[in-house]
């Protein structure tokens, strides 16, 4: 069996997980694979534009998406999910550097 997409995986999520992925975004325009939301590191590595379209189509109401990630000392690599129009590159580098602090 061929290994999903992205796309596929969030396409198999329940309405109330993709709500509160697509709220957590909304709200505060940035999410993680720390944030307990059901994203994993695999599937923000493999992020695409049609994953932003997915989101858009179900109520997400921010802009394009961009990932990143960041090795944590004592935690292991961070990744994130953010709007471009809320954060900037750097803003969420910060943001990744919150997670040392925990």
């Amino acid at each position: 069996m061929d290994k999903m997409t992205t796309l596929e995986i969030l396409e198999e999520w329940s309405r109330a997980d993709l709500d509160r992925l697509i709220t957590k975004l909304n709200e505060n325009g940035i999410a993680s694979d720390e944030d307990e939301l059901g994203l994993s590191s695999t599937m923000l590595e493999n992020w695409t534009v049609s994953c932003d379209a997915f989101l858009t189509g179900n109520g997400y109401k921010g802009n394009s998406l961009k990932t990143s990630g960041k090795y944590i000392q004592n935690l292991g690599a961070v990744y994130i999910l953010y709007d471009i129009d809320v954060f900037t590159y750097e803003e969420a580098q910060n943001y990744l550097l919150t997670f040392g602090d925990s």
